[in-house]
């Protein structure tokens, strides 16, 4: 006698109640984080305006707006070239530093140790920071600093041409981020791992994501984000390191990391061999085609290189550039 179709067994109410909790909470945290960058543009404070050596009207140098900064004011950086007589530091919390809407490159190398602080509207060379939220920015290099406290860095809508990562401490999102750089290594094997050092931060040459060393397990997310290299992608292996792909595009003409003579990493899936590899969505290696190619060299950072073609893969994700060459929010 043969089975009656009542007693076929579908997925119960609990199971379905699960995936739909589950998919509820990944759209929720997607929010929190579109939110988060919204909430960055929008605060306001009391402002203080920076010029190289104080000489536009109205403005001081960038010493003295650094001393007179208290938590939850503004410091306006104009562009130009700043050479200040020692590092730029910022220790207050909740401080906003941005630039002044017109693109103006600013040649500058600032440190930002305050908690909860935001940056914004900034095309600069060099920012490090930690527990911060950086939005609509264009950035030669990148450092995300490691926390003695529980926090979370976000990257929102930036340029970047290379950075160093130190997730201790510290939950790392990207989200809308180019990182690119078209330096050509000739040395299409990769062997050479040539590097340079700047304080405690270590860059690889070759790649433009180099994670720093940690001692405790720390989570880097890139959401919508478009990898460029020449060469490598990552620099540095870590099973400490809670990597997260969703929705990306990567491409790289050498091994995915740099192991120097070691094997080759030709495929998103094998990066699990190296870090704690989770993958969301639909993440692909192909080569995205910009308005400018990326020049042979260490920086790229005009508006044109950040541009994907009519036809380039890639559509919607990536960092969205405005006429002025500084990334501006996407319209809806």
């Amino acid at each position: 006698m043969l089975n009656s179709p009542k007693i076929m067994k579908l997925p119960g109410k609990p199971v379905i109640l699960l995936l739909s909790l589950l998919a509820w909470s990944m759209t929720c945290q997607a929010d929190k984080t579109d939110n988060d960058a919204k909430n960055a543009r929008n605060k306001t404070g009391k402002m203080i305006k920076c010029s190289p050596g104080g000489k536009v009207a109205d403005t001081v140098t960038l010493e003295k707006g650094i001393a007179s900064l208290k938590p939850g004011m503004v410091l306006r950086l104009l562009p130009g070239t700043y050479n200040s007589f020692e590092m730029p530091i910022i220790r207050k919390d909740r401080i906003i530093v941005e630039g002044d809407a017109s693109g103006g490159y600013c040649n500058l190398h600032l440190v930002i140790y305050g908690r909860d602080c935001i940056v914004r509207n900034l095309s600069i060379y060099h920012l490090e920071a930690g527990d911060a939220t950086i939005v609509d920015s264009k950035i030669y290099g990148l450092v995300i600093l490691s926390s003695t406290r529980r926090c979370k860095s976000l990257i929102y809508n930036c340029a970047i041409n290379s950075e160093s990562v130190y997730p201790e401490n510290n939950d790392v999102m990207f989200k809308y981020c180019t990182i690119l750089r078209g330096k050509i290594v000739k040395n299409r094997r990769g062997e050479v791992a040539q590097t340079f050092s700047y304080r405690q931060h270590r860059y690889g040459m070759y790649s433009i994501i180099n994670f720093g060393e940690v001692e405790k397990k720390g989570d880097v997310t890139f959401d919508k984000c478009i990898f460029y290299s020449n060469a490598h992608v990552f620099g540095r292996v870590s099973k400490q390191i809670n990597l997260t792909l969703e929705d990306c595009l990567v491409y790289n003409p050498m091994s995915i990391i740099n192991l120097g003579e070691k094997k080759s990493v030709n495929t998103l899936k094998n990066l699990n061999e190296y870090y704690n590899l989770r993958m969301r969505g639909s993440n692909s290696r192909k080569k995205p085609s910009f308005v400018k190619e990326p020049t042979n060299s260490w920086g790229n950072l005009t508006r044109d290189e950040f541009i994907l073609k009519k036809d380039s893969p890639g559509k919607g994700l990536g960092v969205n550039m405005g006429p002025k060459g500084i990334p501006v929010p996407r319209s809806k």
